[in-house]
């Protein structure tokens, strides 16, 4: 409880791009969080101003605030110790802390949940390596403290693990499950065995933004106009008129053995013209996370059967079906692709087309509650 017993009230901001989203959380009766806040300013020019705003207008006064570099900025490692147990486990990792630059950089881990079993059988705690440049933590925590956030009750946490957190998988998942979260310039990709995080890896400087960056120089038309498209139509601007998927499936789809521009809308051209743009994007998207899923199946003999969605990656229409063949057709063998979802993501009180980019926000805002 916070100071003259009021309730604890906390906020997970996640500052992204393009976007921030904040999501403010409670806990209600029963033990169980409850979310009372999802706000979001969009395409800002200062975020110092756009946190004020987000904290003002909506009335939120946190008693532990949350928030996380971009993983642009961050570099993550799992390190597998070979012991019985948690203690021997953080023993270990604070050894391994000596091989690391402290003076340029900061660092921590997190023990992750175990012991699981190693590829030859042995008990193993995963641990979870977090660093970045010292100067881009002070710059961050900076632009927090001069937005009006109390550094008394800041908590720095990591993107993937809000994710894991916000959807349960930690808890749910059973197999290997690959969660990938796809933002405007940075995707995040996790792989969990049995609900341990066993695997991180990002892709870079790709994304949604790029897609319209790129589909505006191809199609001749503003960004504006770019982006309306993409929100608009997705991979398949025909799925509707065809009965394949209805205008409000956001994400979600029958699989399509091909698409036919040809069949889009009619045949316009300018519609054909996107299509090919857009599918010659996330085709050149997805190459990327086939490499990833590849790269880790073969270093650990473990095969990938589910993928999960979150983030705005997950918006784009007929994406689950398009993205299946795809991964299929580069000798993946995918049993299932679906759209991330949890009782918590489900509470969020936004337009659904928005609700997937609030996860790492989520997930921020219950790290707190458990603080």
């Amino acid at each position: 409880m916070a100071l003259f017993g009021g309730p604890k009230v906390s906020v997970g901001l996640d500052i992204g791009t393009s976007w921030i989203k904040a999501v403010a959380a409670v806990m209600g009766g029963g033990g169980r969080p409850q979310i009372t806040k999802a706000v979001c300013v969009k395409n800002y020019a200062d975020a110092r101003e756009a946190i004020r705003k987000i904290l003002t207008e909506n009335n939120l006064k946190p008693t532990v605030t949350v928030a996380c570099l971009d993983s642009q900025d961050a570099e993550m490692m799992i390190e597998n110790f070979i012991v019985k147990t948690a203690k021997e486990a953080e023993r270990l990792a604070e050894v391994k802390m000596r091989e690391f630059n402290l003076n340029e950089f900061a660092i921590n881990y997190s023990l992750l949940r175990g012991p699981v079993p190693g590829a030859d059988g042995s008990p193993i705690y995963p641990v979870l390596y977090v660093s970045a440049d010292k100067s881009k933590v002070s710059d961050f925590q900076s632009l927090l403290r001069t937005a009006g956030i109390n550094m008394d009750t800041l908590v720095m946490d990591v993107d993937q693990l809000a994710a894991i957190n916000a959807l349960e998988l930690d808890r749910a998942a059973v197999g290997t499950t690959c969660l990938i979260e796809g933002g405007a310039t940075t995707t995040n990709i996790s792989i969990l065995k049995d609900g341990t995080l066993r695997h991180t890896d990002i892709i870079r400087d790709d994304g949604g933004a790029i897609f319209t960056n790129r589909l505006a120089q191809e199609l001749n038309i503003s960004r504006e106009q770019a982006e309306e498209l993409k929100i608009k139509n997705g991979i398949d601007i025909g799925a509707s008129s065809r009965g394949r998927a209805s205008s409000s499936s956001f994400g979600s789809s029958l699989e399509l053995d091909d698409i036919q521009p040809g069949a889009a809308s009619g045949g316009n051209d300018e519609n054909v013209r996107y299509l090919n743009s857009f599918k010659s994007e996330i085709e050149r998207y997805l190459d990327k996370v086939v490499h990833m899923i590849k790269d880790y199946q073969d270093k650990n003999s473990d095969q990938v059967k589910e993928i999960m969605l979150t983030g705005g990656l997950a918006c784009v229409k007929n994406i689950t079906g398009f993205m299946k063949n795809h991964l299929n057709a580069n000798n993946l063998s995918i049993n299932t692709i679906n759209i991330a979802d949890s009782p918590f993501l489900s509470s969020l009180n936004c337009p659904d087309e928005d609700r997937q980019t609030y996860t790492v926000a989520l997930g921020l805002a219950l790290r707190g509650l458990a603080e």
